[in-house]
């Protein structure tokens, strides 16, 4: 059986509309599997192995029927669950999604990192910030960008036209999604992000308070790009930035109270979660996971990233700090690895903290990194760019393939947009 929409969240592997919980023993058993070399593409599924048409040459006598019951041994290891449960643990649709092509992806590089800013969106190998390649085209400048939708494409800002624009998963144009054309005009659309809870798009517009346009955010519908609903009800002077899901609620960063608002989609009502004498330019926002209490990290400034409560909004600490000169700090997202990374558009690069302690650990990408020019919006998602493996050897992205990862990501923390 294809996987053709799959998360994998903390010990949870959702496919589709089933949940399955593993243990720590199973994981571990799951590793001491992954060890064994095997040559070739195996596509695993829940329940099946499905073998491509390649010769297959196990080594260290682990034949297809060890994979079998190593695959029938998992499976009755975990424990079923109803999504609803982990619906609030689904912080964004691009969440470690693998529709049917990403079955091409090789548990090497699962995902990459998008960086969107001044010309076409840069996209580099997520562990280690080596660039692969620019990924769209006529995106002339992208504050942001995110991953999701009925199709599983890239929903990108363009700055130059106040558009958003799909992308497919190779980087092909498939339309613009606003625009006057669309009856959909927006003013200086800065953030964008899916909903977790009814998967539609949500826009935040800062406006223009020079004209005396004040921002707001559009929910649009992904596939009609019909409007749904226009957000307004914000503070006088409205000037959205960069939004995220959590908790059953959107979460705004609002340049003009310089502080976090909280929209409640049931009660259409705005208000204040976070803010501090040390917010004093928000940006970027995303919450950590259960290892930092799921809380909320925010650019608080130029040069800082602040934490607050999760549950409560109350300032926890200054998290981590920037020591490069002349930083400008703009966009912020939890890696699979759980550190943090973000966006320095003054530098034009994108700077690495420890997900833990906050520890600052230099440039993850520089500017010479495939020409990268002011940086604004960063996105974890899949990756369809092959790279090599050592030894020749690739799984394909089925339970075997997302377990793997799991692994690897025994620090995973959340993600952003």
């Amino acid at each position: 059986m294809l996987l053709s929409e799959t998360f994998l969240i903390g010990s949870y592997l959702i496919v589709r509309d089933d949940v399955y919980f593993f243990s720590t023993t199973s994981l571990n058993r799951l590793k001491e599997l992954i060890q064994m070399r095997v040559s070739g593409l195996l596509f695993l599924g829940l329940s099946c192995v499905v073998v491509s048409s390649l010769q297959l040459a196990p080594a260290s006598g682990f034949s297809i029927s060890d994979l079998e019951a190593s695959n029938k041994e998992l499976m009755a290891a975990a424990s079923r669950l109803s999504p609803s449960l982990l619906q609030n643990a689904i912080q964004s649709p691009q969440a470690f999604s693998s529709p049917d092509q990403a079955l091409t992806i090789q548990v090497s590089s699962p995902t990459s990192l998008y960086v969107g800013g001044d010309g076409d969106v840069k996209q580099y190998n997520a562990s280690t910030g080596t660039f692969l390649g620019n990924f769209g085209t006529s995106i002339f400048s992208s504050p942001d960008l995110t991953y999701g939708g009925p199709d599983n494409h890239f929903f990108i800002i363009d700055g130059f036209s106040s558009n958003v624009l799909e992308y497919d998963q190779a980087g092909v144009f498939v339309r613009v999604l606003t625009g006057p054309a669309n009856g959909l005009e927006l003013n200086q659309p800065i953030g964008v992000t899916f909903s977790p809870y009814n998967g539609n798009l949500f826009v935040s517009d800062i406006g223009n308070a020079s004209n005396g346009v004040f921002g707001n955010i559009r929910e649009i519908n992904p596939t009609t790009g019909d409007l749904i609903n226009t957000l307004t009800n914000g503070p006088k002077g409205f000037q959205p930035l960069q939004v995220a899901f959590a908790n059953n609620s959107l979460y705004v960063s609002d340049l003009t109270s310089n502080s976090v608002l909280r929209y409640n989609p049931s009660t259409n009502v705005f208000d204040t979660f976070a803010s501090s004498s040390e917010l004093t330019s928000p940006g970027g926002l995303a919450f950590g996971g259960s290892s930092l209490n799921n809380d909320l990290f925010v650019v608080g400034s130029a040069s800082t990233i602040l934490r607050y409560d999760g549950a409560t909004g109350a300032f926890k600490s200054i998290f981590a700090t920037s020591t490069l000169q002349n930083t400008t700090l703009t966009d912020l997202a939890f890696g699979p690895d759980g550190n943090l990374y973000v966006t320095d558009t003054r530098n034009s690069s994108i700077l690495k903290f420890d997900g833990i302690t906050g520890a600052f650990e230099g440039q993850f990408v520089t500017q010479q990194d495939g020409n990268l020019t002011n940086p604004t919006g960063i996105l974890f998602a899949p990756s369809l760019v092959p790279e090599p493996v050592i030894g020749g050897s690739a799984f394909g992205f089925g339970v075997l393939g997302l377990l793997a990862i799991k692994a690897r990501r025994r620090r995973q923390v959340g993600s952003s947009k």
